[in-house]
């Protein structure tokens, strides 16, 4: 499914590379992030987010997020 946003969706006119977008769904979910400066501290990076450290709860919560925002946003889920 993220491979499916990373093709075809853009955020504030950006595309997003799969484990970015996975960041972004776990934070809309309200799972902390901790945002470390990358060595250069020319940018900052999300840490500590794990998708495989989530109850089936969570996951299914996320699961469900993801499938959402596929249909607000046009994302063709099927076709990656």
């Amino acid at each position: 499914m993220l491979a499916a946003f990373a093709e075809q969706a853009k955020l504030s006119g950006r595309s997003l590379t799969k484990e970015q977008w996975k960041a972004v769904f776990l934070q809309a979910l309200g799972h902390p992030q901790d945002m470390l400066p990358a060595l250069d501290e020319s940018t900052w990076f999300a840490a500590g987010l794990r998708s495989s450290k989530l109850t089936k709860p969570e996951f299914s919560a996320l699961i469900d997020m993801i499938q959402a925002e596929a249909a607000m946003r046009g994302v063709n889920l099927e076709k990656v």
